[in-house]
């Protein structure tokens, strides 16, 4: 099931994350489909949220994947939503693509974003990162529109994460820093 990082508060910038990955070969949990399809939906248009992936969906991904390398971001097109440890994939070294669909669907349709809870089921308990059984809880999440993007998180034990993303992401012809 999916679940947000950061504060309720709608100036928190908080951001929707996955629990397990979405698309191929992926565990595809009916809460992780929807809030996947809930984001392509709103970015695109014209894709049904129901849970079940299928060729639609899939194409989808791929499609957000593509527009996001093609606008500048380093991204790996593997047709998969995995869930954001951090800032970029220690394995891929790419930016993880749920962060950058979070970017350009609260830039594009900020209302949409805002709505995300009413329509996509989010876990109050998510399951814990597997390569840190030790999860610390987030304080707040800071993120700075510049290049790169600077992401801030601030945990509760007063210790801080930073990471940077290069790139612009375009869609439709329109930059989203």
């Amino acid at each position: 099931m999916a679940f947000v990082m950061g504060g309720s508060d709608p100036s928190s910038n908080k951001l929707y994350n996955v629990e397990q990955a979405v698309g191929l070969n992926a565990p595809n949990a009916k809460g992780d489909v929807m809030l996947v399809q809930y984001m392509l939906k709103h970015i695109y248009g014209n894709l049904i949220v129901d849970g079940y992936i299928g060729p639609i969906t899939l194409a989808a991904i791929r499609r957000f994947q593509q527009d996001a390398k093609n606008g500048g971001a380093k991204v790996l097109i593997d047709g998969r939503i995995d869930r954001a440890f951090g800032q970029v994939s220690s394995v891929s070294h790419t930016a993880y693509s749920i962060l950058l669909m979070n970017f350009v669907l609260a830039k594009k349709n900020p209302v949409a974003f805002e709505a995300m809870p009413k329509f996509v089921p989010l876990s109050a308990n998510p399951r814990p990162n597997p390569y840190n059984p030790v999860q610390k809880k987030i304080r707040q999440i800071a993120v700075t529109y510049t290049q790169p993007k600077k992401v801030t998180i601030t945990y509760e034990d007063g210790s801080t994460e930073v990471a940077f993303v290069e790139g612009n992401v375009i869609f439709d012809g329109k930059a989203y820093a």
